[in-house]
Formats: C-alpha cells, sequence, structure tokens
C-alpha cells in the first residue's frame, strides 16, 4: 500500500500521527475520521476529531509558522 496506509495500520504515536499528516485514528489506525470546528487562538489552533471505526476522541493542535503574501506590499 501507500505509506499513508501503512503509517495507519497501527496505533500511532505523537511523532507518527503528526507524519501522517493527521489523516487517521491514532487509535486503530482507521481513516473513517471527522473533525470538528476549529477552533483558532493566538499563534495556535485546536480540532476535535472523532473516529467512525472506533470511540476514540482526541484534539488535534496546530501552531503558526508563517505566512503568505496574498496582497499588498
Amino acid at each position: 500500500g501507500d505509506w499513508s496506509s501503512d503509517v495507519c495500520s497501527s496505533i500511532l504515536s505523537q511523532e507518527a500521527y503528526v507524519a501522517a499528516g493527521g489523516n487517521c485514528c491514532p487509535a486503530c489506525g482507521s481513516v473513517d475520521i471527522v473533525g470538528h470546528c476549529v477552533e483558532v487562538a493566538t499563534a495556535s489552533a485546536k480540532q476535535e476529531v472523532m473516529c467512525g471505526e472506533c470511540p476514540a476522541v482526541w484534539v488535534d493542535n496546530y501552531s503558526l509558522t508563517g505566512f503568505d503574501i496574498l496582497e499588498g506590499k
């Protein structure tokens, strides 16, 4: 299979979950996950995520890494 399906086939560590792009359940490896609203705070954000295959619920944590100029100087 592809790299992400190989990584997502088992319980994930924090590092493996991030390396997989957060695209699967860290408890069972399922890709049947649903993310809820993203809550943004100063320089960070979080999102509650649920698995459709097992009872796992977790929070994805995001941090500000930079910006892209869209318009202006």
